[in-house]
Parts: structure tokens; sequence; C-alpha cells
């Protein structure tokens, strides 16, 4: 197999042609079609990212296909199209059980090994090391079951393969993890792979305004055809000025799609009173941040971490895959340039310049004679004026995977908004009851004093 290998951080990496050894149980070799260039990948070439294992076979985000299978493998089996997550899962364990399988306590990471702490990847006798459990940077690959999520084979393999991670974290940030409500707004600090899956997030649940915060104006250009709202230059003005001075009380959500402290504390004087941060990017190790406790306290400000998205990769990743084939994620518009195998250097290069809104590598040409998947369905455009085709045509988006789901309800508005006449209230018992005594053009009037506001789901129920 051939493979791009990290023999020191710091160092240009060299293809190489690895030995691979067949999947033990519970594993399966997975012939890569495309992998995502990755900040995370960068981090452990260029050194930021310490105490990484080499050498190493890079790469946390790739699709295929099934080439083969280990003994009790359940729920695979050779020529399934899969996406690869970084993120093994065992089922049993405490986090997997409560529903939160992205930090299954079996995953090692930082090792560079496989569930049970070995590698199936050697060069001369040595050991090579596998990032992310996956090692996408290569022509194949051997990865635990869980890793290797099945899809529709109507989905492109070279799409599917940014889905595994960028998309998952950046779109998961906003609907699993921070839970954004239609409506609220939030600003995306660093608008990079991850950023711009985030901004499509608000998007799709409808937030406004999207404000998007980076040093490229490029990016930010590219943010915009993505569903932001707004851009703001950080090299030329303070984002944390310039957003109070657009929304006048902060944001209610902001997230660090960028590892840099220095965007942490902007992300947090941006923030409004009960306000969230969401920490997506990972700064280099040891990085700190001097912290003035008393606006949290104050103002019930809260910081969070995200990891994955909040990923539960089974039900959400072909989830995501389904909403692409129905044209509501955009996931060709994220591909900004190719890359073969050999010129891993040059995309890290490209990454490292705010070249690259996600690059994608080929790690191997389809073989002579071998079926193309067939194309996915012509793909109708969302725009930013999202918020009210939401109204329109009654999209519905909850967390991946949870009640309410992905769904449409053709011209009804989501399960948990319903039209409504206004919460009763003391102001509203009184025109109630001054009701009968009006004319009739003006209960007509009254009646139509309705807005949308959010109940609990009914299931479908209509709410009195």
């Amino acid at each position: 197999m051939r493979a791009s290998v990290l023999f020191e951080q710091g160092k240009p990496l060299q293809v190489e042609e690895l030995d691979l050894e067949a999947p033990r149980a519970g594993e399966v070799v997975v012939r890569m079609t495309a992998s995502g260039v990755c900040h995370s990948c960068l981090h452990a070439a260029d050194g930021s990212w310490a105490g990484v294992p080499v050498p190493i076979v890079l790469g946390d985000e790739g699709a295929g296909v099934v080439e083969a299978i280990g003994s009790e493998t359940q729920g695979l089996q050779a020529g399934d199209h899969v996406i690869l997550s970084w993120a093994p899962t065992c089922g049993r364990c405490h986090f997997c059980v409560i529903g939160r399988p992205n930090l299954c306590e079996r995953r090692q990471p930082g090792r560079g090994v496989l569930p049970d702490g070995t590698t199936r990847m050697s060069l001369r006798g040595r050991p090579v090391y596998h990032y992310g459990h996956v090692a996408t940077y290569a022509s194949r690959t051997v990865v635990a079951e869980s890793c290797a999520i099945p899809i529709d084979r109507r989905m492109p393999l070279d799409r599917a393969a940014l889905i595994g991670c960028s998309v998952m974290t950046g779109v998961g940030a906003v609907i699993n993890t921070a839970a954004v409500p239609a409506g609220a707004s939030m600003a995306v600090f660093g608008v990079g792979g991850v950023g711009l899956n985030v901004v499509q997030g608000g998007a799709m649940v409808a937030a406004h305004p999207i404000i998007a915060v980076d040093v490229k104006p490029a990016r930010l250009e590219h943010a915009r055809a993505l569903g932001a709202t707004h851009g703001i230059d950080a090299s030329r003005e303070d984002p944390g000025a310039a957003i109070r001075a657009l929304t006048r009380r902060g944001v209610d959500y902001a997230f660090v799609a960028v590892g840099d402290t220095r965007a942490v504390a902007q992300a947090l004087e941006s923030l409004s009173p009960a306000g969230t941060c969401v920490l997506i990017g990972v700064p280099a190790t040891g990085a700190t941040l001097p912290l003035d406790v008393r606006p949290l306290v104050v103002g019930e400000r809260v910081i969070r971490g995200c990891s994955y998205g909040g990923a539960r990769t089974r039900e959400d990743l072909p989830r995501l895959v389904e909403l692409y084939l129905a044209g509501k994620l955009r996931v060709d518009e994220l591909i900004t340039k190719r890359y073969g195998l050999d010129e891993a250097n040059e995309a890290f290069r490209a990454l490292a310049a705010g070249e690259l809104g996600r690059g994608r590598e080929r790690p191997r040409s389809p073989r002579p004679g071998a079926p193309r998947a067939p194309p996915a369905p012509r793909r109708g455009h969302v725009g930013p004026g999202r918020r009210r085709q939401a109204r329109r045509s009654g999209h519905c988006w909850g967390r991946m995977g949870s009640r309410p789901e992905w769904s449409v309800s053709a011209g009804m508005p989501p399960p948990w908004i319903r039209r409504s006449s206004a919460l009763p209230t003391e102001a509203s018992s009184r025109r109630a009851r001054s009701a009968t005594a009006g004319s009739a053009a003006s209960r007509s009037r009254r009646s139509e004093r309705a807005r949308w506001v959010r109940v609990p789901s009914t299931g479908g129920r209509t709410v009195p």
C-alpha cells in the first residue's frame, strides 16, 4: 500500500510503500477514494501539537470502499461504501450508554494506535502509527468496524470524505452541541473548513444574524456564499465592538473554529448576557488564556467544548448524506482544490496560507473498468434567505438522531413550532374579556394577531 508518512514533526511528508496487516476481529480493510486536508493533521505535521508518535500516516477524514472484513465483524461487507470516523465506539462504556459515543472510553487519542492498542502498518519491520484511528492519507487502511459508517451508494465518495470530520464537526456544533434555536444570533470565529460548516449549520436552523469573523477577506466571501449575513475582517477592526454594533447586546452563540486563544478572547467579548461560547478549534499544546471571570458570573455566560460536533456517527453521518442528496447540505462548494497523495506537502502549505476552504486528496486513481458511483441528484440552491424559506416550507431541524428529527413537513412549520395566539398574559386576558364588545372588524383584526412561538413537541398534534 502507498501512504504519505510523517517521519519527524516539522519535516515534509514522504510517500512510502508500507506493509499492511490483515484485519483482525472486528476490523475492516478500506480502499480509500478521497481524504480531506484537515488543520488537525497540519498541526500534527508542523509540530504545533507535541507528542505525536512517528512515523505516522496522517489523515482523519475520508471515504472509500470496504475491501475485506475480519472475523466477528457485523453490519459490513466487502463492497460497502463507507465514511471513516476518527471516533471509535464500543457501545458499552459509560459515555456510549448515555448517548455520547464521541467520548467513548475505548478511544486512544494521541497514541496512534487502533482501539486494541496496536498498529496494522509497518515499514521494513518498524511499526507505523495510525493518525486519528483511521490514517486516511493512504491507498488502503485498516480500521475498527465502528469507524467505518456505511452510506447510500448514490453519495459521491469524494464529497462523502468531508462529511467524516469537517462537516460533522461544524454542523454538529450548531445542532447537537449548542442546539441553536431559530432566530438566535451567532458569530463564527475562523471560517476555514470547520467554520464554513458552522455557518451553514446556522443557516440550517434559521439563525440570524450569522456573523463570520476572519482575517482573510476571501474566506469571508466564501462564508457569505454559504449563509453568513455579515463578515468582519478581524485584521481591520475589533470583532467584539463590531459585533455589538450589529446586535446591540452581543451574540447569543459564539463559535471558535480556529485553534487560537486570541480568537477565544474575542469570542467571549462578543457574547451577550446568557450567551454561550463553543470552543471547537484546539490550540497549540500548552496554550493558556487569561480570563476575567466576573463577566461570566454576573452575565451567566457559558463556555463549553465541542468534540466532533457531539457526533453519534452511525446516526448522524448517514443523515448528513441524506441531506446532501436532498440538496439541503452543501459540500461541493467546500472543495476548493484537489491533490494527489504525493502532493500532501503542497496541500499543507496552501492550508497554512489560508488558500483552501477544504482541499481533498485522491489516494489513487480509479481502477480501469471499475464502476463509477452514479451522480448525485440535481441539488437545489439554498441561499442566505434560509430563515424565510424555513417558515414558508416548514423545514425542521433538530438534534440529529433525536426528536424532532431531520424532516420536512410540506406547508407546515416544524413540529416544535405551531401558529398560535399570543401567550396568555394579563394584557391578553383583558383583550379577551373585551372581545365580545368589539366590532366584527375589530375581532377579525385581533384574530390575526398570531405569532410563532416555541412550544414542546406535540407529536404532530395541533396546539390549542
